[in-house]
């Protein structure tokens, strides 16, 4: 017999809350993040291949984790089990090897491409937003597919200061570093094990 205690899915039915507030405040104030569907059902494959009957996944920030469960450093220490690669949600395989900001680069790329229909070779880095045919309208757009992609507020305002990729690039390296980091994070995925709670085990990122 398992006994699984998992983290609340980014998808499902494994919630607290219908309310995304609620959820987001859970979150936040206990270093954690969602488990998307493909680590969890990687993380599952896994635990059954190990002896232990009893597994707690917690997903997350691990020093801010820690504080959430009250644990010393002392109390934890790291098993030689290393369960999955964590990848953060916007890290796919195609930005394989590129660092953070290059995957800012790419995605950008990708998405005035989606939007103003214009080739990716097409689109420079240095060349102002409006020559590529942004307008009021579109840019109202940009803004709210950045904002519900990276889950963050961006407004139309900003293009006007940050005016090209690259600046824009700039902008979220600098002003949303967090969310930026987390979002194209690629990291290995340790076992915590709690000596003083058999059979048990915290998983962080």
């Amino acid at each position: 017999t398992f006994v699984i205690n998992w983290p609340l899915w980014k998808d499902g039915g494994m919630n607290i809350s219908d309310d995304e507030h609620t959820i987001k405040m859970y979150l936040q104030s206990s270093g954690q993040r969602s488990l998307e569907i493909e680590e969890g059902l990687k993380l599952f494959d896994q635990i059954l291949s190990q002896s232990r009957t009893q597994t707690l996944l917690l997903v997350g920030r691990p020093n801010r984790v820690q504080r959430f469960l009250g644990l010393s450093e002392e109390q934890l220490c790291s098993s030689s089990i290393n369960l999955s690669s964590y990848f953060g949600k916007g890290r796919r395989a195609e930005m394989k090897g590129l660092s953070i900001e290059q995957c800012l680069e790419w995605d950008l790329k990708e998405h005035i491409s989606q939007l103003l229909k214009i080739p990716r070779n097409k689109l420079d880095l240095e060349e102002n937003l409006s020559d590529f045919g942004f307008d009021s309208i579109s840019l109202t757009e940009f803004a709210k597919l950045l904002t519900n992609y990276y889950g963050m507020e961006i407004t139309p305002a900003v293009f006007f200061g940050y005016s090209t990729i690259s600046k824009l690039t700039q902008y979220f390296l600098i002003e949303h570093s967090e969310v930026v980091q987390e979002f194209y994070h690629v990291d290995n995925v340790k076992e915590k094990v709690i000596p003083d709670v058999p059979k048990k085990s915290v998983l962080s990122k």
